[in-house]
């Protein structure tokens, strides 16, 4: 009496008819774009190779572009420096420098930032913060204050942006950027997400870089076309021919 095949056996079958499918397919794929082994045709396999190269430092560049943030170019604009970015002064010099490009732009240096600088690096004075900045920055930092007005405007805003977690001194800052038109540098988020809300113009010193790289200008190359399995055979057999 003959055993009956169960499911397992016919779910065997389907399985291997499906993956010797699968197989065939790939083949039949691969025999349309693969060409034998020590094959030229014209130097179109040179071609081809500096066509790849071409996309990949395209894609590359295309990626580093797409990291990199644009920057506006500012003339004759007051950039007011929070206290984490005089920290990061030196860390992040280049960053900065790249921020400030532009003629007559100035950094403000208020009186409120300098005493939250001395508080963490104790042994600072207003005189060698503002010394050490110029020595990194050029003669473009200037000393301000922050005015009752600001501080009243400041008051309003801790109020105003409560949930986006504004608070003091950050608050002064922001009102002093909004009244005399400038632009803030900080990597607070608290303030970044103010500034936003605000409308003014904020950049984080971590995020840019001094330079972008350019893009290299390169001669166009036509891509290798594609030869079929018999057009490739067709022409073997006329090389061979006496």
């Amino acid at each position: 009496m003959k055993k009956r095949k169960g499911t397992f056996y016919k779910k065997d079958i389907k399985e291997r008819k499906k993956k010797k499918k699968e197989r065939s397919l790939q083949n039949k794929k691969d025999s349309k774009i693969r060409l034998p082994k020590n094959f030229t045709i014209s130097g179109e396999q040179k071609k081809q190779a500096a066509v790849e190269k071409l996309q990949k430092e395209a894609q590359e560049l295309t990626t580093i572009h797409k990291e990199i943030k644009s920057v506006k170019k500012y003339n004759n604009t007051k950039f007011l420096l929070d206290t984490n970015t005089i920290f990061d002064r030196k860390i992040y010099k280049d960053n900065i420098l790249q921020l400030l490009k532009g003629s007559g732009n100035k950094i403000l240096l208020s009186t409120l930032v300098v005493e939250e600088t001395r508080k963490r690096e104790k042994t600072t004075t207003q005189k060698s913060i503002i010394n050490e900045l110029e020595d990194l920055f050029g003669d473009r930092v200037e000393h301000t204050v922050i005015t009752n007005e600001m501080k009243k405007k400041g008051k309003e805003l801790e109020k105003k942006h409560e949930s986006l977690g504004l608070h003091y001194p950050d608050s002064h800052i922001l009102a002093q950027a909004i009244m005399i038109k400038g632009v803030i540098i900080t990597a607070d988020k608290f303030l970044i997400d103010s500034c936003n809300a605000e409308d003014v113009d904020v950049y984080d010193q971590r995020e840019y870089i001094q330079k972008k790289p350019k893009m290299k200008k390169k001669k166009a190359i036509k891509p290798q076309k594609k030869y079929s399995v018999n057009y490739i055979k067709k022409l073997l057999s006329d090389d061979h021919q006496p």
